[in-house]
């Protein structure tokens, strides 16, 4: 993928990483935490996420089925899950990113090599800026030939410097020799983007702060609507992915279309970011 060797001042810290995931008992979910938090020191980024969907739509916008996220304040949270769902003016870098999820299987990129600067700093990225978050680096997993992928997105707010080359290479040795981390567990899982992707704009969203285990007040604050309408909006998601509550949801996402396993409390995933 053109990517460089890292240096040799980055070996130790690199191990060092390792060995904590190693030493991680938890599920992958933990154990991606603690790589993500600790890449995330290591190359200088304020924040990280984390996705499993599908990019399946016209628009580019992706059927998200998992996600993590670290570092990122409620407002940034609420702002990058209404952004990404915008299917009428959707990020100006998400066209570079599905071409290259058609023809690559594995790349790490930052904003400038996908977009000018005129395009990243135009109206289309105006709400990220108006958060406080500037610079971004992607990195992807292809999963399959019809659109399922996995990312990481490291973020850099307003005022600090891009993501340089050594960061970027840091990145992607570290994901490629660690390539277990970007799946899950059930590769059933990927199926449910499909209906995912059949849901609006508004229930996708709503969808991830439902997975993220956020309130109905702090879904409403984040998305600037009443609780009522969220309460709505929830009923239609169970109603589509024919569940009856929160925690059949999230055991429906963990599970993937398997929903015949019995549901368990230790089986709803904690996702919410520190």
């Amino acid at each position: 993928m053109g990517e460089q060797s890292v240096s040799h001042r980055d070996v130790g810290p690199i191990i060092k990483l390792f060995g904590q995931v190693a030493r991680c008992d938890g599920p992958i979910s933990e154990k991606r935490r603690v790589l993500n938090t600790g890449l995330s020191e290591l190359i200088g980024a304020a924040a990280w996420s984390w996705i499993l969907a599908r990019a399946a739509d016209g628009n580019h916008n992706p059927a998200v089925c998992g996600f993590q996220h670290h570092g990122l304040n409620a407002r940034q949270l609420a702002c990058i899950q209404t952004v990404m769902q915008d299917r009428q003016n959707p990020p100006p870098e998400y066209a570079k990113l599905n071409a290259l999820r058609r023809t690559s299987t594995y790349f790490t990129k930052t904003w400038d090599q996908l977009v000018t600067k005129r395009q990243w700093y135009g109206e289309g990225n105006r709400p990220l800026m108006d958060v406080g978050i500037e610079h971004t680096m992607y990195c992807v997993r292809v999963l399959d030939g019809s659109g399922l992928f996995a990312g990481t997105t490291f973020r850099r707010w307003l005022g600090q410097p891009n993501f340089a080359a050594r960061e970027r290479n840091l990145v992607h040795f570290v994901f490629s020799e660690l390539d277990w981390i970007h799946l899950e567990s059930d590769s059933k899982l990927g199926e449910v983007t499909h209906q995912v992707n059949a849901l609006s704009p508004r229930l996708r969203t709503t969808l991830q702060h439902l997975l993220g285990s956020h309130s109905i007040k702090e879904i409403a604050t984040s998305m600037k609507l009443s609780a009522h309408t969220v309460t709505g909006y929830a009923k239609q998601i169970y109603l589509h992915f024919k569940v009856h509550s929160r925690p059949e949801l999230m055991h429906y996402f963990q599970a993937g279309q398997n929903s015949d396993e019995p549901l368990k409390k230790t089986s709803i995933p904690h996702i919410r970011g520190n």
